[in-house]
């Protein structure tokens, strides 16, 4: 799922009911430092 979008993980997992968190977390900072446009989790 390396080369996955997160946001496309998130739908996929909402589709078998599973619910995860996509985007930036409130971490926009750390996100660009680490080169990362959005995380699931």
């Amino acid at each position: 799922m390396d080369s996955a979008h997160p946001h496309d993980i998130s739908q996929l997992l909402d589709q078998d009911g599973v619910a995860i968190r996509a985007g930036h977390h409130c971490a926009q900072i750390l996100m660009q430092r680490m080169n990362v446009s959005s995380t699931a989790r």
